[in-house]
């Protein structure tokens, strides 16, 4: 009886220490995809802002060479 008691405790111990572990890494995955999204919408950003800086630029000279 005491060995099938200190088996389910085991057992029982080693299913707390699995579901633990898994929830840690499933939380260092979240907050690593967390910050890989908001650096993918930061460098989105900072292009969209490059790319319409571009654009009026290209704008502008082709509205002076028409002035021309």
């Amino acid at each position: 009886n005491l060995l099938n008691q200190t088996l389910a405790s085991t057992v029982q111990q080693y299913r707390r220490n699995t579901l633990g572990l898994d929830a840690k890494r499933k939380d260092r995955r979240n907050i690593a995809e967390s910050k890989y999204n908001a650096a993918k919408q930061k460098t989105r950003g900072n292009l969209d802002v490059a790319l319409s800086t571009l654009g009026s630029g290209i704008s502008s000279y082709y509205g002076l060479v028409g002035q021309a």
